[in-house]
């Protein structure tokens, strides 16, 4: 009996295979449009995100933090897409592989096991419903309306899904040609935990940790469905969680 695999998506195999029939290569194998999208990954969108959060702008709605939120990560995703159609590459390139290989299946059962968990857990009340208002209201997840959660569910798909593809897939692939698969993991951990916008030391360095170990996972496993699935549910989660503390009077 033969156990299923595939090759990883950045091995060198893989970044061999860069047809580019329609966009000339300016860098190494990296063309014009892969050049753009790890500026604004790696340049543009964490400076933005860190600019943003040194000012902590309070006149800005929940509805235009998810608007702002769409547009950082529809921008990017679109640059993708007319990447990899004009470059005709597998989307496997980016994680996104399918059958998905064993460690990929795995993780899609470790992620459904921690989902279920999460959803399951008891909540807690009194003063530490308090510092959770506080906590999901920083971090925009305390939805006061329907109309704010109607927004706030795209805003799920741009992150959950799109954050991944484009910080775990794309800079993996981009970068482990040329400084490795443990280079590559640095520099996608360090973009996304910055871009991710913080408002403290101790946010940045969570979300600089969160970033290396969900970055890690992508490296070990070669899939990025089951993180993918991870991350949207703990949107989703958090953001149903705010919607009802925010339609709840605190005692």
């Amino acid at each position: 009996m033969s156990i299923r695999t595939s090759p990883s998506p950045y091995s060198s195999a893989a970044s061999a295979d860069r047809r580019l029939p329609l966009l000339p290569t300016i860098l190494g194998s990296l063309n014009i449009l892969d050049c753009a999208l790890v500026v604004l990954l790696i340049a543009v969108i964490p400076f933005i995100q860190l600019r943003a959060s040194m000012r902590r702008r309070s006149n800005r709605t929940l509805v235009q933090r998810y608007q702002r939120t769409i547009l950082l990560m529809g921008i990017p995703l679109a640059f993708l897409a007319a990447d990899w159609l004009c470059s005709q590459r597998d989307t496997a390139a980016l994680g996104l592989g399918i059958p998905v290989p064993l460690r990929g299946e795995i993780g899609l059962a470790v992620a459904i096991v921690a989902l279920i968990s999460v959803t399951v857990w008891p909540q807690t009340k009194g003063k530490d419903n308090d510092d959770t208002r506080a906590q999901m209201k920083q971090a925009g997840m305390m939805i006061g309306t329907p109309g704010e959660f109607g927004i706030f569910l795209p805003v799920t798909v741009f992150v959950g899904c799109g954050a991944e593809i484009l910080f775990r897939g794309f800079l993996l692939w981009a970068f482990a040609p040329f400084v490795g698969i443990a280079g590559a993991v640095v520099v996608a951990a360090l973009a996304y935990g910055v871009g991710h916008g913080s408002v403290s030391r101790k946010q940045l360095a969570g979300s600089v940790l969160s970033a290396f170990l969900f970055t890690i996972a992508y490296a070990v496993s070669g899939s990025l469905w089951w993180l993918m699935l991870i991350h949207t549910g703990l949107m989703l989660h958090g953001g149903w969680r705010g919607y009802r503390l925010a339609r709840v009077q605190p005692p």
